[in-house]
């Protein structure tokens, strides 16, 4: 069904179809002279000047990361023995000056 709503825009209905089933309830063909009449109008453009301003400035421990701890040497070196003794570089390198 085509309705003249604007000398310069043809409203056209779209085939409903079901997607979950990939079933086509009602089918109907577009001609080249209403493909042809088909005109995209873009949207309006939102203005962004409420995302500049920060209510409150972000504060370390206030955030999700207040709880994080810093690596030091004693962190490093526990995770360094964990991984060696996961490798098998032991077992591969026999003479400990290589």
């Amino acid at each position: 069904m085509i309705k003249k709503l604007d000398p310069d825009f043809i409203e056209i209905d779209v085939p409903v179809s079901n997607i979950i089933e990939s079933i086509a309830q009602k089918r109907s063909l577009i001609s080249k002279s209403e493909l042809d009449n088909m005109i995209g109008k873009p949207r309006p453009a939102k203005s962004l000047v409420q995302r500049d301003k920060l209510e409150t400035p972000w504060d370390f421990f206030r955030s999700v990361f207040r709880e994080y701890k810093p690596d030091n040497t004693t962190i490093l070196m526990t995770c360094f023995e964990h991984d060696w003794s996961c490798t098998k570089l032991e077992k591969i390198i026999k003479d400990l000056t290589d």
